[in-house]
């Protein structure tokens, strides 16, 4: 029912193991758009993020020590808000298309957009 999906939004949700939400994301085939509000892997988890045709990734109040963007060819936009991190929350390998970056920190409630 999921590999159709081209948007998906999950809010609340605590997936008890690190690969819970990649293995979401290789189910959903046609995903173009997924926003996170509020989920984790399990407090200051790792989360790896790589999908084909992912466009738009919006990351809110999630409780991740660090986001690693490994292969995303289409994202175009992102949202990082809120994260929990004291060090570097974020890492980027292949994202060749990013053209709009929003950040915001909750710990100085610094924002940054570009």
């Amino acid at each position: 029912a999921f590999s159709g999906l081209a948007r998906l939004q999950l809010e609340n949700l605590r997936l008890g193991e690190p690969s819970g939400i990649p293995e979401i994301l290789s189910i959903c085939k046609r995903l173009e758009f997924l926003r996170l509000f509020n989920c984790d892997m399990g407090f200051l988890s790792l989360l790896q993020v790589s999908h084909p045709l992912l466009r738009e990734l919006e990351i809110v109040r999630c409780n991740f020590e660090r986001v690693d963007l490994k292969w995303l060819p289409k994202l175009t936009m992102l949202t990082f808000s809120w994260w929990v991190s004291e060090h570097d929350p974020l890492s980027f390998d292949y994202v060749p298309l990013l053209q709009t970056l929003s950040l915001t920190s909750m710990a100085h409630g610094t924002r940054c957009s570009s």
